[in-house]
């Protein structure tokens, strides 16, 4: 008899424990059996890059602001 999947192995509760937790649900992906290796790994490079992508937007526009802050003699 087929076992049938947990209920967090599958796609879309993986797929959207990815779009709520971001890497913090990797170990969710990495676990699931129902996904082959290079799904995996092409997962987590886009969530590593997706989530490199935005500590940088976010850098960038508190520098941003923190300048303008600045020049207006707010700091």
């Amino acid at each position: 008899m087929e076992e049938k999947p947990k209920w967090y192995h599958r796609p879309y509760v993986i797929i959207g424990a990815l779009l709520m937790l971001g890497p913090f649900a990797l170990p969710l992906v990495w676990s699931s059996p129902a996904m082959s290796r290079l799904t995996k790994i092409i997962l987590t490079l886009i969530v590593f890059g997706l989530t490199y992508w935005l500590v940088m937007v976010t850098v960038d526009t508190y520098t941003g602001l923190m300048k303008q802050l600045k020049e207006l003699g707010l700091l």
